[in-house]
């Protein structure tokens, strides 16, 4: 129990708890004395446990919290006198609370020994003459005895974590902070109370002042929010796209408030809900995407320190659509077919909703929905018109696609019979097409040569701009869309012009890589060898010869196999932003396995390194070279 002497002087009054108890100093001695400690320290807890994982900071001493201060001293072995005050500000902590945890008390007080500005509250243990330590009732008992006497050692259950707690006070913020307050712990020195407080390993001679230095935890006075002003990204106020999205930015006054995140909401202009926009937690903007979602929305950062202070922004929100749900083809009165020589039929499209963008694109097709096809052609309003010549007969497929990027389309068979006009009878290419492309390369064929076809009326050959394809009889090293030919890998393919089963003659385009790459290995002093020790370190060199197009980075990645086709090591090189390469070399060295056997190293060179945009490879080359480590 405690007994208080409360001494008022001016506005500001303190609290001082001292704990007198027997402590070793925060110094060391020499072996056969009785050896040290580290120090005592305060330690806030947000409950009585003392728990480590329970403890917190000052930043988390809100208005109205109730916490413990507790002090421990650390890594203690045998203790010896000391007094120990705890001084808080009273206009901000209240105690509620104090007890010696570990240990029973009395108390002394006098008050002409501190300023009168603070209230002396002095707590000490009771010492038991001439006992040992000992576990009665919770309590821990120690000999004070004189000096020169041996002091008992602390038994061990009595640490937590290496460290004795000595006093719990539990405190309580003030509901409103009228300013910053602290939690101090004075280590008074000898001179303070006449010379009365000593500490010392209970050996002759060895009493030591205490040190006067205070470590200080800081309770904040709350800085709350004050105002939130709110804007879109770049200063922006409007959303345009469909869909489309802002930024929003929370500017929290003061800067050094105490917490300065915001909750974000969007509203109708009157604060109730909307369906026009919705809005992340980090405030990312999204408008809705729908004709209904056209308007203003009302924009609020929330202050999240119970301030209630919150700032709004309007936004407004056009160019919102609603987007092509469904489209249905039919052939007008529902016909489905084609009957006549080069007779036509127009094509109808159902777009839903109705509100959405009616117009789409048409399309027309073989049977499978995707290869080109000879039989018809449509035009943009929907015409599809058989081709009339004779045997050009069979399923199309006429497609309708949204234009408003919804990607929705719709697809409708029609069936062209009985077309009797003039057979295509012979297919010309009239000009010069590429013999040779390197990988990656381009080329529209329709800039380059004009394709000519003769009717099996006629002898004449007229230009054709429709009715036939552009084919490549080996796609993988040269493929063709429309009229435009890409080089893909290494290889020839034929190319030429096809309309049912006519033909003209081909052209063979032979594809390269636009670099070539002599492959070597090298020691470490750049001399070639083709054995190898197991666990040496090599140099594997790729020549690089040859020109790039424009100005590109070139990488060579090498990786050792064994023979289960289990990759032991990669290594690599880069080049950037090269175009013509003579005798160029690249290394990319790593060790070998330490195990015998014949590995083959595999080298790589690819002319695209892949940017954060998502830059694919163009083309890449590959070598390979037998490596028997010995």
């Amino acid at each position: 129990m405690f007994k208080r002497k409360f001494v008022s002087r001016g506005v500001t009054l303190a609290f001082l708890l001292a704990v007198s108890l027997f402590l070793f100093a925060s110094v060391s001695f020499a072996a056969g004395q009785n050896g040290s400690i580290d120090g005592v320290s305060i330690e806030l807890y947000d409950d009585n446990s003392g728990v480590p994982g329970n403890a917190i900071t000052a930043k988390d001493l809100t208005a109205g919290k109730l916490f413990w201060a507790k002090v421990f001293v650390n890594n203690p072995v045998k203790l010896r006198m000391i007094d120990l005050m705890l001084e808080y500000d009273k206009e901000v902590l209240s105690a509620q609370n104090s007890k010696i945890i570990k240990g029973s008390y009395y108390q002394y007080a006098d008050s002409n020994l501190f300023d009168a500005n603070y209230d002396p509250l002095i707590v000490s243990t009771v010492f038991t003459s001439n006992a040992a330590v000992a576990n009665a009732s919770g309590a821990i008992k120690y000999n004070p005895g004189v000096k020169g006497d041996t002091l008992p050692d602390i038994p061990a259950e009595y640490l937590t974590g290496n460290k004795l707690e000595l006093l719990s006070v539990q405190f309580k913020v003030a509901t409103s902070i009228p300013h910053d307050g602290y939690i101090r712990w004075i280590r008074a020195s000898a001179d303070d109370l006449a010379g009365k407080l000593l500490i010392g390993t209970g050996e002759s001679g060895n009493e030591i002042p205490f040190p006067t230095a205070a470590p200080i935890i800081t309770i904040k006075k709350p800085v709350p929010v004050t105002a939130i002003t709110v804007s879109g990204e770049a200063y922006a106020d409007s959303i345009t796209a469909n869909g489309g999205t802002l930024q929003m930015y929370a500017d929290v006054l003061p800067a050094n408030a105490d917490n300065t995140t915001v909750t974000w909401s969007v509203t109708a202009l009157d604060g109730t809900a909307t369906t026009k926009a919705t809005i992340s937690s980090t405030g990312l903007l999204t408008a809705a995407g729908n004709a209904s979602a056209n308007g203003d929305v009302l924009v609020k950062a929330t202050a999240n320190d119970g301030s209630g202070i919150y700032g709004t922004k309007t936004i407004h929100i056009s160019g919102q659509i609603d987007l092509v749900t469904s489209i249905t083809v039919t052939g007008q009165n529902n016909v489905s077919a084609i009957t006549t020589s080069g007779g036509t039929l127009q094509m109808l499209a159902t777009v839903l909703p109705a509100t959405a963008n009616q117009t789409v694109i048409w399309a027309v097709y073989a049977a499978n929905g995707t290869d080109s096809t000879t039989i018809a052609t449509i035009d943009t309003n929907g015409l599809l018109t058989a081709s009339g010549l004779a045997g050009n007969n069979g399923d199309v497929v006429v497609k309708a696609k949204a234009i408003d990027g919804s990607g929705v389309s719709g697809t409708k068979t029609i069936n062209i019979s009985n077309q009797t006009g003039p057979a295509l009878a012979e297919l010309r290419i009239v000009g010069t097409l590429p013999t040779s492309l390197v990988v990656g390369q381009s080329i529209d064929l329709s800039t380059v040569a004009q394709v000519y076809g003769r009717y099996s009326n006629s002898t004449e050959f007229v230009p054709l701009t429709t009715g036939f394809t552009w084919v490549s009889s080996n796609t993988a090293a040269a493929s063709v869309s429309g009229s435009i030919v890409t080089a893909i890998s290494k290889g020839t393919a034929d190319i030429y012009v096809q309309s049912g089963s006519v033909s003209s003659s081909k052209t063979t385009v032979s594809v390269e890589y636009p670099l070539s790459v002599d492959f070597t290995a090298q020691d470490l002093n750049g001399n070639q060898v083709t054995t190898f020790a197991a666990g040496g370190t090599y140099n594997f060199v790729a020549k690089i010869n040859g020109t790039l197009a424009t100005a590109d980075n070139v990488l060579l990645i090498v990786q050792m196999k064994d023979n289960n086709g289990v990759v032991y090591n990669i290594g690599s090189m880069l080049d950037k932003n090269a175009t013509s390469y003579n005798n160029k070399e690249l290394s990319a060295g790593f060790k070998l396995p330490a195990t015998a056997g014949t590995y083959t190293a595999e080298a790589f060179i690819w002319n695209k390194w892949p940017s954060q945009s998502g830059t694919q490879w163009i083309w890449a080359q590959k070598q390979t070279l037998q490596v028997n480590v010995q």
